[in-house]
């Protein structure tokens, strides 16, 4: 278990949030090593299944039972929330901020594939290689790609837990979103730069736990 603050902005004083992290269940994209972002594909018969025995089996879901279930507005996350729930109990909140970072013309394509030609290779180097130079640090490559930037995607993740430390304090918040989303989230969370690798993306169904603490409002 990790106890930390969010990176300067909580006040170590104050009642913290029990949160706990989870990737959204295996999807048809996931099995077609597609890109989804902002786009969406349905959860696997084995993603399902999967999902229903970390609910049933995780110890978390025993020892935290939620008393509020966020998700991200994808369908795929908004499946998976709702398997959980319907087993570990808690509400479901959808929540637009907790969706996957946005790839722009990466999405719906298979990882690494060139089908539009070498324009489209350098997308794939720029996203390939976006843990070491910011996808939008070259100003050509970003309009190209039409991808969410770093900062607005830090923005979004920031404002979330923000708001969830402050609405949630003493409460145990399960939290369903993506992989992109869950890794940015953890480096923030350790005080990383946002768009390192850190642990990078979790597994599918993955769960992790934080002692969130309470803060001000800013």
């Amino acid at each position: 278990m990790s106890s930390t603050n969010l990176h300067g902005l909580l006040n170590p004083n104050e009642a913290s949030v029990t949160l706990i992290l989870i990737r959204h269940g295996q999807t048809e994209w996931n099995l077609a090593n597609k890109l989804q972002g902002w786009r969406d594909s349905p959860l696997t018969t084995q993603g399902r299944k999967t999902l229903l025995r970390t609910a049933v089996n995780n110890r978390l879901c025993h020892l935290y039972k939620p008393d509020v279930v966020y998700t991200s507005d994808l369908g795929r996350a908004m499946a998976s929330a709702r398997i959980i729930c319907n087993k570990s109990g808690g509400y479901i909140v959808p929540d637009q901020r907790l969706r996957e970072r946005r790839f722009g013309i990466l999405e719906g394509k298979r990882k690494n594939e060139c089908d539009d030609g070498f324009l489209l290779i350098q997308h794939w180097l720029a996203y390939q290689k976006r843990y070491e130079k910011r996808l939008d640090a070259c100003h050509t490559i970003a309009a190209e790609l039409l991808a969410e930037s770093e900062s607005m995607f830090e923005h979004r993740v920031v404002g979330f837990l923000r708001t969830l430390a402050r609405r949630h304090a003493g409460k145990t918040v399960y939290v369903v979103s993506h992989g992109e989303w869950i890794r940015c989230a953890n480096n923030i969370l350790h005080g990383r730069t946002s768009w390192s690798c850190g642990e990078g993306i979790p597994m599918n169904t993955e769960m992790n736990i934080f002692e969130l603490k309470a803060s001000h409002v800013i």
